[in-house]
């Protein structure tokens, strides 16, 4: 297009305004765009109002990635006042980045595209089966009390937050199946369905970011010909970053057949869930430490059995910890902060880290062996991976013999199996064990868990999932993204977390 065609849209050479345009779009304080030897400025209202003028009179318009529009400046849109001329805008400095820029991680160049100017709104797919989430992040989004680029293209109608349906997929093959209970059915489906209208699988196959839990995440990108029905074989080929709503990402590890680098970023829900499991632990010590069992039973009998409740001193207590990450950390801190005595496990141990983990633990060692012989208490905190799955044997849990410590699992089910765990009971290795996950979960009615007498059993409750926790981060990322920064609890394909 070159200014000739321009003049034509032109009503009144003295003011510069096209037919129908209000003062309003004159306002130019916004993006710089090229002219043919001369400069002008408009916002993205001008613009996409020519742009519509242009449809309507319709003018043929081809563009690419590198065509940038061009408006001379006579045309462009500066009363100076009500017979004058149009007077050349000096560019603003506040040239604004527009979402595909920002979200690509490029600059926005020396002009604005027109593909990215008729682009409306960044529209990110909410995929989850926890209630709320996605009203939560919205929420966050129009708070202004930390405002960040995310926010500020919400904030302008630039970014959208769309609730889709939960697709059915179909279930993993492998045997463990760390999914929430809520999102597993008892009849487990085999074809996969999705009731999606035409604007939500348009809003999919432009979809460079999702945000989804791992579960339906992890089968419809690794396995989209199994998981996706045929007629939407073409969603979701452009996505680049997921963001999790779990702290877990082990639904990805159920496809081996999957590439090693599927071309994507994952992050979890990392952060929050810590405090909560730390207090589960804390809690199910205490109650254990403290008799409150016992205190109940003697209750029941009628039987003032103040004697017999003596407890011992915390300071005589060793916990030892499987797994330092962060969740382990602040289990490790909350024990350490009443008194007990912590030794935790980690694979890689040196000098500096040493000195970073003297809050959660008083000792931290690389031998398992050492922190099981010599703890009262172990607890799991450990991810699912090839390297720690049934890390936990029979062999491996004589070390217990001496002091049959407290078996507590809030990490996940397969480090240990169900088998081993009731032999260790029986044979004196453990004294009790609270599981809070599973080698396959919910649990199944045959497992002999559910009655052994030394089992306590909870229904992976141990961190529960709020909307605006996960809100929280989904959102930090999303800056972080628009801002061209790296993304916090970024999923590393070569070790699984």
């Amino acid at each position: 297009m070159d200014a000739t065609e321009l003049t034509e849209l032109e009503d009144d050479t003295s003011t510069g305004k096209v037919d129908g345009m209000t003062d309003s779009h004159l306002n130019t304080t916004g993006i710089q765009l090229g002219g043919f030897g001369e400069v002008a400025t408009m916002t993205a209202e001008t613009v996409d109002f020519l742009i519509r003028v242009l449809e309507d009179r319709k003018q043929e318009l081809l563009v690419n990635d590198e065509d940038k529009l061009h408006v001379k400046a006579n045309y462009a849109v500066a009363e100076e006042d009500e017979g004058g001329a149009s007077e050349e805008t000096a560019p603003s400095p506040h040239r604004q980045r527009l979402p595909f820029d920002s979200v690509n991680n490029s600059g926005a160049g020396d002009g604005a595209t027109v593909t990215e100017l008729m682009t409306q709104k960044l529209q990110i797919p909410v995929v989850s089966i926890i209630p709320g989430i996605g009203e939560a992040v919205r929420q966050q989004l129009a708070s202004t009390a930390a405002p960040c680029s995310a926010s500020k293209l919400y904030q302008s109608s630039k970014l959208e937050i769309v609730d889709l349906p939960v697709p059915v997929v179909c279930p993993p093959n492998a045997s463990n199946n760390h999914q929430p209970q809520d999102a597993i059915g008892k009849d487990e489906p085999t074809t996969p369905s999705w009731k999606l209208d035409p604007i939500q699988q348009q809003i999919l196959e432009d979809a460079e970011v999702l945000f989804i839990d791992a579960h339906l995440a992890a089968p419809l990108l690794l396995d989209p010909k199994r998981n996706l029905p045929f007629e939407m074989q073409h969603l979701l080929k452009k996505v680049k970053w997921v963001q999790g709503t779990y702290a877990g990402v082990d639904s990805y590890h159920q496809f081996p057949e999957a590439p090693a680098d599927p071309g994507f970023t994952v992050t979890r829900a990392g952060g929050i869930m810590p405090t909560a499991l730390a207090q589960f632990v804390f809690g199910w010590v205490i109650a254990l430490e403290r008799k409150f069992f016992d205190a109940q039973v003697y209750q029941e009998k009628r039987v003032f059995g103040r004697w017999d409740l003596k407890y011992r001193s915390f300071r005589q207590v060793t916990i030892g910890i499987l797994g330092l990450g962060e969740i382990g950390q602040e289990v490790g801190r909350t024990l350490k902060a009443s008194g007990f005595q912590v030794i935790g496990f980690k694979r890689k141990v040196n000098d500096e880290n040493r000195k970073a983990l003297a809050s959660s633990a008083d000792r931290v060692s690389s031998d398992m062996h050492e922190v099981l012989e010599q703890s009262d208490y172990v607890v799991n905190v450990l991810p699912s991976t090839d390297a720690t799955r049934y890390l936990l044997t029979e062999n491996t849990l004589e070390v217990c013999s001496k002091k049959k410590p407290v078996f507590i699992n809030v990490g996940r089910g397969d480090v240990v199996a169900v088998d081993t765990i009731v032999n260790a009971l029986d044979k004196g290795l453990l004294s009790k064990a609270v599981l809070d996950v599973f080698e396959q979960e919910p649990l199944p009615k045959e497992s002999p868990l559910w009655s052994h007498p030394k089992v306590i059993v909870t229904p992976h409750i141990s961190g529960s999932v709020f909307p605006e926790d996960v809100a929280d981060v989904f959102v930090k990322n999303l800056c972080r993204r628009l801002e061209g920064q790296q993304l916090i609890y970024q999923m590393d394909w070569s070790n699984g977390y």
